[in-house]
């Protein structure tokens, strides 16, 4: 019965490629999907040619299928296209009340978010760590405030009203890349535990330090070492608001620290606290601070800070996948409806979620649709050259030509976007869903197809 299926799997395939363009195609797309290390998976391909308009492949297009973090381009480019490259999120600090010829603030010190993922953050140019943020907000404010009547309020839903919980698995809440965004987010979020090691299996690891130190975070741990060659296996467990959490797992056999990543309970309220101190600290004495979900009394701007430009951060997301960018991204844009056909489902902006559905064919849609400009492009991983692409399609004529997102988790690993073949511009979706092996022997074949289409 498994050959047979696999037959007609294949059957249709060829049928399918060779009305679309040609047996050879076909046999090779039949063959190249028709290995062992895909037994049991789901197959959808899609491409089109931009210029006429012509689907040159179309594979089980409309089965709605896990697309991991290849749905982070409907973000990424979506607020490209209504934002522009060169803009900047913008967060503002505000006071009420009044400012005194002394320089008191008869009222609050308000510091309202707008979904900025970069604050403290010195991953892209231009854009200061958790540090030099703060000495740089005590700076602005102490030029001119001396006292602050009131508090100092960071505008922000508390990190008890984040349940992503409702889409994301347990394991990922606790880890950095779990973490909900915020209207304001500090340090992408982000603190480190390092962690001992051993060279000896099953040995436990015990914690060595966390940084930053002031969190008021309790870890456990429940760490052991793993066989060599299993990798960082640890996942620590934990979710927003919470600040005693364990991690489970195991980490690679060594002799040096190993550093793991979590993310921070309240981002928000962490913030509050440090700004608190740095003014405290320059001789800006206020009551003291807090969070709130609204703030209703006027106010007037004081200074603002700006995000790193659109198009950076928006790089960072399609070449470093990076969830927290993307959450905050789709929240600025006041999380956008993406209705691309019936049955899309779009739990959230990064992918994270395994309950997100999308098919090969709409995704290229999307991506015919948008067409690839330069500043779309430049923001895509590239073949043999950059990101999550960097070590696939490395030969002639594909390395360079193909721009393209990954997206991958258990049993799922999928490729969207676009190659330029001479002057036609082809947009393509590779979708697999439901092996049983690790994404590794998958890759290749993975790559095989995404050279057929090129070498239609």
């Amino acid at each position: 019965m498994r050959q047979l299926m696999q037959s007609i799997t294949g059957w249709t395939l060829a049928l399918c490629l060779t009305l679309c363009h040609g047996a050879g195609v076909a046999q090779d797309l039949s063959s190249i999907i028709d290995q062992p290390a895909l037994a049991g998976a789901t197959v959808g391909i899609h491409a089109v040619n931009l210029s006429s308009g012509k689907v040159i492949v179309s594979h089980d297009a409309d089965r709605l299928m896990i697309p991991a973090s290849t749905q982070k381009i409907l973000t990424g480019i979506t607020a490209l296209r209504h934002l522009g490259a060169d803009y900047q999120i913008e967060t503002r600090i505000a006071y009420s009340g009044d400012i005194t010829t002394d320089g008191t603030v008869t009222g609050d010190l308000i510091i309202t978010g707008n979904y900025d993922p970069t604050l403290g953050s010195d991953r892209l140019k231009g854009s200061p760590d958790l540090d030099q943020l703060l000495e740089l907000l005590g700076d602005k404010i102490s030029q001119k405030v001396s006292c602050i009547d009131g508090n100092i309020i960071i505008v922000s839903p508390p990190a008890a009203d984040y349940h992503p919980h409702r889409y994301w698995l347990y394991e990922d809440l606790g880890n950095y890349y779990g973490s909900p965004a915020y209207p304001i987010n500090i340090q992408e979020n982000t603190y480190r535990i390092s962690m001992s090691r051993h060279t000896q299996v099953g040995h436990d690891c015990h914690i060595k330090s966390i940084e930053p130190s002031d969190l008021g975070i309790e870890v456990n741990s429940a760490v052991t070492i793993g066989a060599r060659g299993s990798g960082d296996q640890a996942y620590i467990l934990g979710s927003p608001g919470d600040y005693n959490v364990t991690v489970v797992g195991t980490l690679p056999p060594g002799t040096t620290a190993y550093t793991i990543k979590g993310s921070i309970p309240d981002p928000p309220a962490y913030f509050a606290r440090r700004l608190n101190e740095t003014i405290d600290d320059q001789g800006v004495k206020s009551q003291g601070h807090e969070v709130v979900r609204s703030y209703d009394r006027q106010t007037t701007t004081l200074t603002t800070i700006e995000s790193p430009r659109l198009a950076d951060i928006i790089a960072t997301i399609h070449k470093k996948s990076n969830n927290l960018y993307t959450e905050a991204l789709y929240n600025h844009l006041s999380r956008p409806e993406l209705k691309l056909s019936k049955g899309h489902k779009m739990v959230d902006a990064c992918g994270l979620s395994p309950m997100n559905r999308i098919s090969a064919q709409q995704l290229t849609t999307f991506l015919s649709k948008e067409k690839p400009t330069t500043t779309i492009l430049r923001t895509l991983p590239v073949a043999g050259k950059s990101g999550t692409m960097r070590n696939l399609l490395t030969d002639a004529p594909y390395r360079g030509n193909i721009y393209a997102k990954s997206g991958s988790m258990s049993g799922v690993l999928c490729y969207a976007g676009y190659m330029q073949d001479g002057s036609d511009w082809i947009a393509f979706a590779v979708m697999i869903n439901g092996f049983d092996q690790k994404t590794k022997p998958v890759k290749p074949i993975a790559e095989q197809v995404m050279q057929a289409i090129y070498d239609y």
